[in-house]
């Protein structure tokens, strides 16, 4: 694997003098690790690499020189060390003093440091190498299995006998139109846009090798007993779901909030769907179903009132599907939708296509399909479809399927793989795959947990401008000041202290961390959905999602 390291110098000294053993030696360090054609990057003191770790992870390896160890250089210590967990950056840091130093160190930069140098124990050159060794390590294992594998054949400079018929891009170099072409995708995603009958790529359809591997990593950090990439968007994700898990002629229970990919779905399954009607306020906005609509008697009534359901294969429902978020952001609380509607049906399907990062921020506890409570009884089976490209960093028709099973509703892995491949393709554009392998590599562990409370603060904070210039107008100019508004609580209240804030005036960490301060009180005129909707549904306002709202 091609690998182009930038590591990263710096001290806690900041009057390291020039004419210093120290300097000396480290510059000389310095040159030995250039040498490696690594590209060195010096940061005068730390506060400086902190400045660059943050603003960028692109760092290799990191070489620390310590030579004091007073309050100020020991908080520095544990600020860099928070930053290294908190940014996910599992590159090596050397850690190089003139003195023995570890009885001193901060237990938090203990934890991150990969190996201790004596400056002068041994010669640059040899350090340098120790240096190396630990980067061209931390490459090894930084890449996800399928991306990894991707770049290894597109970077190996085999020459490709077989589709596409672009050749690595090399067909292009022959018009002057397909010269643009490649001078503006560049050649590694043509190297990258090979076929099926790559053995080294494994096997997309069957799940074997590096895709096998990605996808079981991602059942595991999204918590799912399996999880399958889809390349068709979360259009072609729905119709595998419920071609997979409906019979002809079965009644299906169905969110009328639903993408039309879902009624292409029931159209190919031959499903006999009853709809459930969600609830709208005034702007238009859909909010959740009314929990009392999601009951087993509610259904029931709906199948009986049906026309379709005469002639179904079964008087009751073997499919549910909820819409959760909905496309205005309104969160279920998936326990109480698990709980109601798994009464009357055996296997549940989220359509979570906005919603990929929930399971990421503890703000959404139980408001995410694989996030429901595993010891609810008589759990139906669950599904989530999420639009990967559309909330997480992948590519455009990035799509991912995640499936808890049930006893109550047992599925084999190759029966629903039959409906995966009817939906899916022998000729899939890798490098789509390969963005879902790296999406869920960049939300495992901490990074996704900051990557989230990053988005959730930056909302919170663009939410908190538009009322507070509103505020200020009106205050200003009167009827004449009248600025945008934000559809959100005008209060809320700390449950900890009872205390109550205008929202401009919220604690940031409080509006980051509480979700009673964005869920949907029966009482609340600020949402503008009726009592008797709201009712039972303990639902939450994404804060991520944003509704400007103005006059008329």
């Amino acid at each position: 694997m091609k690998i182009n390291p930038n590591v990263l110098f710096t001290t806690n000294v900041p009057s390291l003098r020039d004419d210093a053993p120290a300097f000396a030696t480290l510059k000389e360090l310095g040159k030995a690790v250039a040498a490696l054609n690594f590209n060195v990057h010096t940061a005068p003191v730390l506060t400086d690499a902190l400045t660059y770790l943050r603003a960028s992870p692109h760092f290799s390896g990191l070489v620390l020189h310590w030579g004091r160890d007073d309050a100020a250089a020991k908080k520095e210590a544990s600020e860099l060390a928070a930053l290294i967990r908190a940014r996910g950056l599992k590159m090596p840091v050397f850690l190089v003093s003139e003195k023995e130093t570890a009885l001193s160190l901060p237990l938090e930069l203990l934890e991150v440091v990969t190996e201790y140098v004596y400056l002068f124990s041994e010669t640059p050159p040899f350090i340098a190498e120790r240096i190396g060794t630990a980067v061209e390590q931390y490459y090894a294992q930084l890449l996800p299995p399928y991306f990894k594998a991707l770049k290894n054949f597109a970077e190996s400079g085999d020459y490709y006998w077989d589709c596409p018929g672009h050749m690595g891009g090399m067909a292009y170099l022959k018009h002057p139109v397909g010269v643009e072409f490649i001078n503006f995708f560049g050649e590694n995603i043509m190297r990258a846009d090979i076929g099926i009958a790559t053995s080294e790529m494994g096997d997309y359809l069957e799940h074997a090798g590096p895709p096998k591997a990605s996808e079981n990593k991602a059942a595991q950090v999204f918590g799912a007993d399996w999880t399958f990439y889809v390349v068709g968007g979360s259009s072609a994700s729905n119709r595998i779901v419920t071609q997979g898990i409906i019979g002809a002629n079965d009644i299906a229970v169905v969110d009328r909030n639903c993408h039309k990919s879902l009624n292409h779905g029931l159209t190919l399954s031959q499903a006999r769907p009853v709809y459930l009607k969600p609830t709208r306020n005034g702007y238009g906005m859909i909010g959740p179903i009314p929990a009392k609509r999601l009951s087993a008697e509610h259904v029931n009534e709906l199948v009986k009132k049906s026309a379709l359901a005469k002639g179904a294969a079964s008087p009751k429902p073997t499919y549910a599907v909820v819409t959760n978020c909905t496309y205005d952001g309104f969160c279920y609380n998936v326990n109480k939708v698990v709980e109601a509607l798994g009464k009357s049906a055996p296997r549940l399907h989220f359509d979570e296509a906005w919603y990929a990062y929930a399971k990421f921020h503890p703000l959404y506890a139980g408001r995410f399909a694989m996030g429901v409570d595993p010891k609810l009884p008589n759990q139906p089976a669950i599904f989530a479809v999420q639009s990967t490209h559309k909330m997480l960093p992948s590519m455009s028709m990035a799509s991912m399927i995640h499936v808890r099973n049930s006893p109550r509703a047992p599925l084999t892995y190759h029966d629903f793989n039959d409906a995966f491949m009817m939906h899916g393709t022998t000729s899939p554009f890798y490098p789509i795959i390969a963005s879902i392998d790296v999406a869920v590599a960049m939300m495992e562990g901490e990074a996704g947990r900051n990557l989230m409370e990053d988005s959730i603060r930056d909302a919170i904070g663009f939410r908190k401008a538009v009322v507070s210039v509103g505020r200020r107008l009106k205050q200003e100019r009167g009827k004449d000041g009248w600025f945008f508004d934000v559809l959100q609580p005008r209060e809320v209240k700390d449950p900890k202290t009872k205390k109550r804030y205008r929202f401009e005036d919220a604690p940031i960490e409080l509006l980051s961390s509480t979700p009673a301060c964005w869920t949907l009180g029966e009482n609340d005129d600020w949402h503008g959905f009726s009592k008797e909707d709201i009712a039972g549904t303990d639902c939450m306002l994404d804060p991520v999602k944003v509704t400007i709202t103005c006059l008329g």
